[in-house]
């Protein structure tokens, strides 16, 4: 109901504010693995949800997953750039896909803890196929 979904853009909002917060440590951390970008992409990234979820708040009374999703898809791939936007976006445009799926078959829009553990599980097979990356790998998926 519309209680869930506001509960929902509050968790997507804290991981963003967390995310725009550990910047620095991320960007330490990518620097000695990586090419040092990580923490500014991600904070970028955050910072765009951030804002793109106020306008969300205000546009909608009702909080539908599929299009939640499949906007955030679209922001983070805008906003980010690079290999993590265009994963992060393939991620969760296959969450949306799952959570459309799923409200078809059932009628309903609410989400059940079956629900968003597939649509997590398509989010990761998304990663890892068009990406390449598996656990253990070293990889956003770790």
């Amino acid at each position: 109901g519309q209680r869930a979904g506001r509960k929902i853009l509050t968790a997507i909002a804290a991981v963003c504010h967390r995310l725009v917060a550990m910047e620095p440590e991320l960007t330490q951390y990518d620097a000695i693995c990586g090419d040092g970008d990580c923490g500014m992409v991600m904070k970028k990234g955050a910072a765009y949800t951030l804002q793109d979820l106020k306008t969300y708040s205000q546009d909608n009374t009702t909080i539908d997953l599929s299009s939640l999703f499949t906007r955030l898809a679209t922001g983070l791939s805008a906003s980010m750039g690079g290999t993590s936007g265009v994963l992060l976006e393939l991620c969760f445009r296959a969450m949306a896909l799952s959570f459309a799926s799923a409200a078809a078959v059932r009628g309903v829009r609410d989400a059940t803890l079956v629900d968003w553990t597939a649509a997590l599980r398509a989010g990761v097979d998304a990663i890892s196929y068009y990406g390449g990356g598996r656990a253990g790998k070293r990889t956003m998926l770790d």
